[in-house]
């Protein structure tokens, strides 16, 4: 496999694309990126393999490895791109469809297999650990969180912070409450359903639309509803 290498570049235009790196950016040579920004930070990793497509993607790693595999296609559109902001390691093994966004911090780790499908406007938030499997449909507005995404803090203190901090809003200088999500193989999530923190959902899973899924389901079953109960087992 033959890469470019893109290293210390404080800021290139290439065909359309933005990439500023102060770490470490491998592009295999056969694959096509298209109106994308690219922002590796010092010490971090970008690495794309080969025959990846992508268009109007935001990649920014501040610290970390990123890996994007074979033939995997990361598509957004110039209104809606797609965000990918890793501060901690993000796998994406090959043969992967993704519309959705992606974001790690605190040094979270998340794995995605090959051959899944994550449509528009989900979005995969990973603070400690998220696994998802291989031949997954994760259909739109879906969201799979291993955190609460926000801590819980005096109320003065949060004005405060939101005060130094402004315009950024509901910045964490913390790690919030996280627990690891595993999703198996051939599973289907519905549309605008929810994965919440400590969930394992095993293979052949059916997730029904607009479920919240606070519990592990077992495989080969169908659950739906807020929050989501096994309503059939072993559907497959």
């Amino acid at each position: 496999m033959m890469y470019r290498f893109y290293n210390k570049i404080k800021r290139k235009l290439f065909k359309g694309n933005t990439i500023y790196t102060k770490g470490v950016f491998n592009s295999a040579i056969n694959t096509s990126l298209y109106k994308c920004n690219i922002n590796v930070g010092a010490g971090a990793k970008l690495t794309i393999a080969e025959h990846v497509n992508m268009q109007y993607v935001n990649i920014e790693v501040t610290e970390g490895q990123v890996y994007i595999g074979e033939h995997c296609m990361l598509n957004g559109t110039k209104n809606s791109p797609v965000h990918i902001s890793v501060n901690g390691a993000l796998h994406i093994e090959h043969h992967n469809v993704v519309y959705g966004n992606i974001t790690v911090r605190f040094n979270g780790v998340c794995n995605i297999g090959s051959y899944n499908g994550i449509m528009h406007q989900t979005e995969i938030r990973c603070d400690e650990s998220i696994n998802i499997g291989s031949f997954n449909m994760i259909s739109y507005d879906c969201m799979i969180y291993d955190t609460n995404t926000h801590c819980q803090l005096d109320a003065e203190i949060r004005q405060q912070q939101t005060i130094n901090d402004y315009p950024w809003i509901g910045k964490e200088y913390q790690k919030p409450v996280t627990a690891p999500v595993i999703i198996g193989s051939h599973c289907w999530l519905g549309k605008r359903s929810v994965v919440l923190k400590g969930v394992i959902i095993g293979n052949g899973v059916t997730v029904g639309a607009q479920a919240v899924v606070t519990k592990n389901i077992s495989d080969g079953a169908l659950a739906y509803g807020n929050p989501a109960i096994i309503k059939m087992k072993n559907v497959l």
